[in-house]
């Protein structure tokens, strides 16, 4: 358990709730936000605006400049002993493999799933932060089309910061401002082979908020 997670994200009333919300997590969302998951998905509704930046002119330009200050046969010192941090990564050399810090433009076109350790102190949420708490993530129905943001204090229930209009502090975040600003996406469940992992729980309140309990043990 991390030493800096704050103690009201384990109260000890929501044991039941944070118990079945690791089993939904396990059945919905486990495949996808694991660590080291290199899969890029493009099919959530996300705007995949900010996933075709990347062309070849700047795919290349980036891989040089990586190369320059990390490749296979840099070398440093670390506690008065030479280390090449660059040379392996998991216990495969890169040697040889500079193509290989970047993946295929062909395969970039989408967003990785990331894992959710530490998610309460993520928000808000997707890539673009358009969504201020975790239970509007879950809950696509109740997603607003405008928030507050820039204030510190947090809503220990739906996990993000205060988001609601009419308290003080913070400015006013519009999600409509520009095209790449849309509420859409992780929001329809999705179906491969013969499973289904669901990504609204816009009728199921109680799932989605044992899942919030679970969410913060991480």
């Amino acid at each position: 358990r991390p030493q800096n997670r704050p103690n009201w994200l384990s109260p000890a009333d929501k044991v039941v709730d944070a118990l079945q919300g690791a089993v939904l997590f396990a059945e919905n969302c486990e495949a996808c936000h694991q660590p080291r998951n290199g899969r890029v998905y493009d099919t959530l509704g996300t705007d995949p605006s900010r996933g075709n930046v990347i062309n070849d002119l700047l795919m290349k330009g980036a891989r040089s400049e990586y190369l320059e200050i990390c490749n296979p046969q840099t070398s440093i010192v670390m506690y008065g002993s030479p280390i090449t941090p660059c040379a392996s990564f998991d216990g495969r050399s890169l040697e040889g493999k500079e193509e290989a810090i970047m993946r295929q433009l062909d395969q970039q076109r989408g967003y990785n799933a990331t894992a959710l350790h530490g998610a309460w102190a993520l928000a808000p949420y997707l890539h673009t932060g358009v969504i201020p708490t975790m239970f509007h993530l879950l809950v696509p129905a109740q997603r607003p089309d405008r928030f507050v943001k820039g204030r510190l204090t947090y809503d220990t229930q739906n996990l993000g910061f205060d988001w609601e209009e009419g308290a003080d502090g913070g400015y006013l975040f519009e999600t409509t401002a520009f095209h790449a600003l849309t509420i859409k996406g992780h929001d329809t469940d999705i179906v491969e082979g013969d499973r289904t992992y669901r990504l609204d729980w816009s009728d199921d309140i109680p799932g989605a908020m044992a899942l919030i309990e679970y969410l913060k043990t991480l």
